[in-house]
């Protein structure tokens, strides 16, 4: 409802920013239209009906081998829209209160949690003899990554969302960055390279580089061999850590990213 010509999209991982740190560093206001989970048809469905509202001038929004795979698809967002639009019937509407307060309780629902992540007896021995990383790591990335990661293909739907947002935002005479965020190495030894899916990640960050400038930190870099900055293989552990990427995008980049200036026709 406070309407930005300067937004930030994506998943979780893009959604701790630091508006005060990125508006200090750019001298323009900013909106963080992200959320855990947000795949990039969501994205571009947000990005749509802010840009009817206000035409964005300068868009940051992430992509990943995870987004970019087949089948990689978010719920659409008209309740969120409806919400944001009717915001006095949210608070005082028995279903919407209702919906918030079970999500609430599932996030401390234990027993579903636990039948949830019952152990392949296979993947229980892999976590059992790797003493390179902690369990933590391992269960992520074999139980939440790998498992979606099976029969993996780039698909072509996900890199259009991304082309058409970037080419409205040029229409609006604005700009665009691609974050490509770091994963832990756990990721790449259990579900990257192991399922050899390097040529499909280089295919798509490929594709997009002839599209818009990418800051691409989805390689074995320095950051992704740490253990302590992790949370799990996907996300840093805290805030402070997050000013990573806000350093990289609006500051001084270094040698974690690998920038790709968009490739001229």
């Amino acid at each position: 409802r406070n309407s930005s010509e300067n937004i930030i999209l994506g998943d979780s991982r893009m959604n701790h920013f630091d508006l005060n740190s990125v508006e200090q560093m750019t001298g323009e206001r900013w909106a963080n239209l992200s959320s855990g989970g947000q795949q990039l048809n969501l994205s571009e469905e947000l990005f749509i009906w802010a840009n009817e509202r206000v035409p964005v001038k300068n868009l940051v929004i992430d992509a990943s081998f995870w987004q970019m795979r087949e089948g990689s698809v978010s719920p659409q967002a008209d309740e969120v829209f409806y919400i944001a639009e009717h915001p006095v019937e949210y608070i005082f509407t028995w279903d919407y209160a209702k919906l918030a307060w079970d999500e609430m309780l599932s996030k401390f629902d234990i027993k579903e949690k636990e039948e949830a992540t019952q152990f392949d007896p296979e993947i229980e021995k892999m976590i059992d003899d790797d003493y390179k990383y902690r369990d933590d790591f391992l269960e992520y990335a074999l139980y939440n990554i790998r498992r979606g990661c099976n029969n993996y293909s780039i698909d072509q739907a996900q890199i259009d969302h991304i082309i058409n947002m970037v080419e409205i935002t040029k229409k609006n005479g604005g700009d665009v960055k691609i974050l490509i965020p770091c994963v832990q190495e756990s990721i790449w030894d259990y579900v990257i390279e192991p399922l050899e899916l390097e040529d499909e990640i280089a295919a798509y960050k490929r594709k997009l580089a002839k599209h818009a400038v990418i800051y691409d930190m989805e390689w074995k870099n320095e950051l992704c061999k740490q253990q302590d900055i992790w949370g799990d293989g996907f996300h840093f552990k805290d805030m402070e850590v997050y000013r990573i990427y806000t350093n990289e995008l609006f500051g001084e980049t270094d040698a974690n990213v690998r920038v790709f200036e968009e490739e001229k026709e």
